[in-house]
């Protein structure tokens, strides 16, 4: 094999994780029709993973191209719009059972509806401000609206409420409401396609030591074995922070 083929069978290396993205996507969709919705959420955060490095890759790669950039928008689409949908409303189904009618359970899909629809938007949005080289993303520094990753992740966040509630052996389900799940699937859906600054990773700066590099590698090896140990709890965590820092981080750009 030649060189240049080797180059390309390379560079063809954030298509490839980003095709693996779409296919964990797919895959929690029928784990979440078998009632698997642990593993649905997990086939989920995986791919959120996968769409976060396929990126970095291809820019270190410098493999960065139009058709990498539409499937990676193709596979956000289906991967954090349409599966996280139709595994909250199957879970919400599920829980709600015969207390609700066959007529609510069709007015409860529509809430999904949008986000779905609400996050092909946010993507169709950003493709547009991309060619147009517009500041919806600000050079990176922070974003316009919740991006898509973190829009399925926090609409995954009551189905994980209810699967640490089974752990620990009390029911939440009776307390997360059909209506609270609704409030919360349409309130994600409008920061989504809102234009609220929120927190980038690469807004994150701060000058580092070599004894300050010591001590990220340290926490960054604790976090992987609390993440290991407790995902669940770990994730919501997670969760909350970032929704706490969403009005911080608003007002802080609204004073510069």
């Amino acid at each position: 094999m030649s060189n240049n083929n080797i180059t390309t069978v390379v560079k063809l290396l954030p298509n490839i994780l980003t095709t693996i993205s779409i296919c964990a996507g797919l895959t929690s969709i029928r784990l979440g029709i078998e009632g698997n919705y642990e593993m649905a959420v997990i086939a989920v955060l995986v791919s959120c993973c996968l769409d976060g490095l396929d990126g970095l890759l291809a820019r270190l790669l410098d493999a960065t191209s139009s058709f990498g950039a539409q499937l990676d928008s193709l596979s956000d689409a289906v991967t954090f719009g349409v599966a996280p949908s139709i595994i909250v409303y199957l879970w919400l189904i599920a829980i709600a059972g015969e207390d609700i009618s066959s007529y609510s359970q069709s007015w409860l899909w529509v809430p999904f509806v949008t986000f779905a629809i609400c996050n092909i938007f946010r993507l169709a949005r950003f493709n547009v401000s991309i060619q147009k080289k517009t500041n919806f993303q600000n050079k990176g520094t922070f974003f316009y609206g919740v991006p898509a990753p973190a829009g399925a992740y926090l609409l995954l966040m009551p189905l994980g409420i209810d699967i640490l509630g089974t752990r620990f052996s009390f029911s939440p389900s009776e307390v997360i409401l059909p209506v609270a799940v609704v409030v919360w699937v349409l309130s994600i859906s409008f920061l989504m396609v809102s234009t609220i600054p929120t927190p980038s990773l690469k807004s994150i700066k701060f000058n580092l030591s070599k004894t300050r590099r010591v001590l990220i590698l340290i926490s960054v090896c604790i976090l992987v074995s609390v993440l290991l140990r407790e995902t669940c709890i770990f994730l919501l965590c997670l969760g909350m922070i970032y929704l706490v820092s969403l009005p911080f981080f608003f007002l802080k750009h609204r004073k510069t």
